[in-house]
């Protein structure tokens, strides 16, 4: 089942850092510079959730540092830079943190630089990657006499332990951590520890600390399946967070109500658990994260399957691995039990072919457990044996074949498969042919957005109103505004001090398009021209690139993209890609 291994560890990254920084709030350059470093910090964390302004803040705080030569303020620079962008971006941040502060000797860097690696690693399920960069920042914190860093660093690996490794393993290591959260010193620690210009109630830093302590020992008793032990870290947890009223609230209290149907299936009342699930879901379905509505569908799903209800189950166990499928949640050892699951049924069903799809994740999860549990415990030898998977594998591939062969009508679906295939490549190798000519036209044109001024009129607008909306759009396109996921007709008219009106009249007689196309359009063309330019950007995901150019998904990013030029960006990246090869291996 579900090992809860972070308790949101964004949050917990968060806390962290507030530890050894300040909490924090708006902008304008000429306001930012304005602002003295420990308003700045305040500035860029009361935009939580805004990373164009908090990009802004940042880099005026780091700019500044640099311009002073301070380098544990640039440091800080890049820090805040660190928390704001995709994996892969954040990661080479906390690079530049390393390089500069690595042979200093300060109580936060360098090993919050190798924190957030740590921690970006472990987002994209690179657990070698996370844990040695943890282990390296644990190093640091001992030798830098950082006692709330190293309690923050115990509680990534306890996770990292917890999923892949040893489970009593990670228990004495929670004991370990626990007793220096409650040793007499404590509090000292966090007061020494905390920067001098941060304003941090340390009272309530404290209890969530214990909050985060308590939750620990929840998840590895959870997963030792030590019932009345987890009950009565339940118990604690709840407590404890009764008495919360700090960051991060509502995120324990789903995280409590989400432990509370953990609880219910591991006391085995089943019947409580979907109760207790289906309304988590049906009140949370829209805040809670994929990696929680998997967990609620696999205990909804197992406790069908415990009360015999096998189809209904199944039902809710494909909706927990759709959400695999589409890569909204890493795999992990807590969804082996799925696909055991589906692989029973299915051969209760005599279905070969569902048998042979969960075999085949049952064995990329094991594959990952081979790997990562070497990491972990590598005097250990691995329980599973793949080997067996694999022969089961192949052994139900030779009777779906044998099946098909004895059928009389196997010749006749051959033909008819044959003749669909033909007309499917026939339609495949056609939309290339279409989508290779878009893609020629869409490099060759080369087309500015705004091709001159439309000779529609705007009567009624004074020409004073229409110059100044045309002066601010030309500013909106230079500053690529365009680029913030939550820019509206409304904020844009409000940010010009105009109103919608006239603002959608003036772009419609300038341009001939309405808000919507415009603003698509600004945000395609950027894409489309990034990608060409800049090699790195096209390593990026679909959805990293989506975020880049303004967009909240990769699904409407896609269909923006597709609607202007009539080829996916998938299929403009490849091209690209192949196009760059060429002229290499011409060179």
């Amino acid at each position: 089942m579900r090992r809860k291994g972070d308790i949101k560890l964004l949050v917990l990254l968060l806390f962290y850092c507030l530890v050894n920084s300040a909490l924090s709030q708006n902008l304008s350059s000429s306001y930012l510079e304005s602002l003295g470093y420990e308003e700045l910090l305040t500035e860029f964390d009361s935009h939580d959730g805004d990373s164009i302004n908090q990009e802004a803040i940042a880099r005026t705080y780091l700019e500044r540092a640099r311009a002073e030569n301070d380098t544990i303020k640039m440091a800080r620079g890049y820090d805040r830079l660190a928390r704001i962008f995709h994996p892969e971006k954040n990661v080479k941040f906390a690079d530049s943190i390393i390089e500069l502060t690595n042979n200093l000797k300060n109580k936060t860097y360098p090993a919050l630089g190798y924190i957030i690696k740590g921690y970006h690693y472990n987002v994209r399920n690179d657990i070698v990657n996370s844990t040695n960069n943890l282990y390296k920042a644990y190093d640091k914190s001992v030798e830098n006499d950082n006692v709330p860093q190293q309690l923050f660093i115990l509680h990534l690996l306890i996770i990292n332990q917890s999923k892949w490794g040893d489970k009593t393993k990670a228990l004495a290591l929670q004991e370990k951590r626990h007793s220096i959260l409650m040793s007499p010193n404590y509090i000292k620690s966090l007061r020494e520890s905390t920067r001098s210009g941060a304003h941090i109630d340390l009272n309530q830093l404290f209890i969530h600390d214990q909050i985060l302590s308590y939750g620990n020992y929840f998840i590895c008793h959870y997963n030792l399946n030590n019932v009345d032990s987890t009950e009565f870290y339940f118990n604690k947890l709840k407590s404890k967070i009764s008495s919360y009223h700090w960051v991060g609230l509502s995120k324990y209290l789903e995280f409590l109500q989400e432990a509370e149907v953990e609880l219910q299936f591991l006391k085995e009342n089943y019947y409580q658990t979907k109760i207790l699930a289906k309304l988590m879901l049906k009140e949370k379905i829209d805040s809670i994260s994929p990696e929680s509505k998997l967990n609620l569908y696999q205990l909804l799903g197992s406790s069908e399957f415990k009360l015999n209800n096998k189809d209904e189950g199944i039902g809710y166990l494909k909706k927990a691995d759709s959400l695999i499928d589409s890569g909204e949640v890493l795999i992990e050892p807590r969804h082996r039990d799925i696909f055991l699951t589906f692989n029973s049924y299915y051969e209760e069903k005599n279905d070969l072919k569902g048998q042979i799809s969960s075999l085949n994740k049952l064995i990329e999860l094991d594959s990952l457990l081979a790997v990562y549990h070497q990491h972990f415990e590598p005097n250990l030898v691995r329980e599973i044996d793949m080997s067996i998977l694999i022969n089961k594998k192949e052994a139900l591939i030779k009777s779906l074949n044998d099946v098909n062969f004895r059928t009389k009508r196997t010749s006749y679906w051959i033909l008819f498969f044959l003749i669909l295939t033909l007309g499917l490549l026939i339609y495949y190798f056609h939309r290339q042919k279409v989508y290779k000519s878009r893609f020629n036209k869409l490099i060759n044109e080369k087309k500015p957005l705004n091709q001159g001024e439309s000779q529609k009129y705007t009567y009624e607008i004074s020409t004073t109103i229409i110059n100044s909306i045309i002066e601010k759009l030309h500013q909106f396109e230079k500053d690529k505004s365009f680029l913030n996921h939550d820019v509206s007709l409304h904020s844009l008219s409000s940010l010009f001090e105009t109103n919608p009106n006239y603002l959608s009249r003036v772009i419609n007689a300038r341009i001939g398009k309405n808000f919507s196309q415009y603003i698509n359009d600004l945000r395609i063309d950027y894409a489309i021209s990034n990608l060409l330019n800049d090699s790195k950007l096209r390593k990026y995901t679909i959805k990293a690139i989506a975020e880049e150019c303004g967009y909240k998904n990769s699904e409407s990013f896609s269909k923006a993209f597709y609607k202007r030029n009539g080829i996916y960006p998938s299929y403009y990246i490849k091209q690209l890609e192949k196009s760059q090869g060429a002229t290499n291996q011409g060179d």
